[in-house]
């Protein structure tokens, strides 16, 4: 019972931290923010750039 107890205390705890951590991100703020220009330019330029030199696989594959 005291187990339960101390569990629900710290996932209380972790539920206030993270809902004040939200609190303070920025309603405007854009995680990925719109490519500029030309999308079809931007579509080919972009796979061309991130295909060279690539190996493939995840980053930490190498």
């Amino acid at each position: 019972m005291l187990r339960l107890l101390l569990l629900g205390l710290i996932g209380v705890a972790a539920y206030r931290i993270g809902s004040e951590f939200l609190r303070t991100i920025p309603s405007d703020f854009e995680p990925v923010p719109a490519p500029a220009g030309n999308p079809e330019q931007s579509r080919t330029t972009g796979q061309r750039q991130s295909n060279s030199g690539s190996r493939g696989g995840h980053v930490g594959d190498r």
